[in-house]
């Protein structure tokens, strides 16, 4: 492939053990590169490839297809405008059943919740709280009575911000009454997403003159994946950054591994001190 002269970019959907070779390999053959989630298991590796990327004057991103939901898009643009004035809080909650990835490699994968899943979240938290900086996370996880694949399926995370706080609760086993609900404070504003599941979502915005929903259109799968491969597409047409480059996505998956740090020690931890994904996140089939 990399041979074909006419191949400009490459989508890269491999699991992560192995991927970072085959992203300098496209990227020192002169190839645009968009990873998917999580991109490495390693900051500084992740770093190296980023600083390659630069050098070979091609750009690389990360398939964090999340941000394009139509609930987290629309959330996105109107912190990005001022709508709600200066976030100070987002609380994100998801219920769902996963339990479908019984019998895959997904797993052997301990962390499954917090490294596989929440990543998505991780992510976007940064997009609602953009002017803080994350300074402390601590996380639990623990296994849910009758749960019948092997990963904890009960997860939570606070994470402390000089200027904000925010919460993620995963509770990966509800068989029944499934639902997904998004909330961000401002000083102007608080804007509010919820619905049954990722896939249907209703925003509202309520500020001193009232509430206001609006339409969204489209689906978080498929519409997510097009749209992130559309910004990527759009940014090495009109040679500028892509909303997410692979350099901004080391600071959601510094937040990730401080997380999966904390729920292994029991304590907080500071985002970016561990650079490396801690190493009883594989195997959880067996233990």
């Amino acid at each position: 492939m990399l041979l074909d002269g006419s191949t400009e970019v490459v989508d890269i959907a491999t699991h992560p053990e192995g991927r970072s070779q085959i992203i300098r390999d496209c990227l020192q053959a002169g190839r645009h590169v968009l990873s998917q989630k999580p991109f490495v298991l390693d900051l500084d590796e992740g770093a190296a490839l980023c600083d390659l990327a630069e050098e070979q004057g091609v750009r690389l991103a990360v398939n964090q297809n999340g941000r394009f939901a139509p609930h987290f898009q629309y959330l996105r643009k109107a912190v990005a405008e001022g709508r709600l004035g200066i976030p100070n809080a987002a609380h994100l909650s998801v219920h769902w059943d996963h339990t479908w990835v019984a019998g895959t490699p997904f797993e052997r994968i301990h962390h499954l919740i917090l490294y596989d899943f929440a990543i998505h979240w991780f992510d976007i938290v940064r997009c609602l709280l953009p002017a803080a900086k994350a300074e402390r996370i601590y996380a639990t996880v623990n296994r849910v009575p009758n749960q019948p694949i092997a990963p904890p399926l009960a997860a939570t995370v606070a994470i402390q911000f000089d200027t904000a706080q925010a919460t993620l609760v995963f509770d990966a086993y509800t068989r029944h009454g499934p639902s997904d609900r998004t909330l961000i404070v401002g000083d102007q504003a608080t804007a509010t997403s919820s619905g049954p599941d990722l896939q249907n979502q209703t925003v509202t915005i309520t500020d001193a003159q009232g509430s206001f929903s609006p339409k969204l259109t489209g689906k978080w799968f498929p519409d997510g994946f097009g749209g992130a491969m559309q910004e990527f597409q759009a940014a090495i047409r009109e040679e500028r950054p892509s909303s997410i480059e692979a350099r901004d996505n080391l600071e959601s998956l510094s937040l990730c591994f401080a997380a999966i740090a904390s729920a292994n020690t029991g304590q907080p931890q500071q985002p970016g001190i561990h650079r490396k994904l801690p190493s009883n996140n594989q195997d959880s089939a067996i233990r």
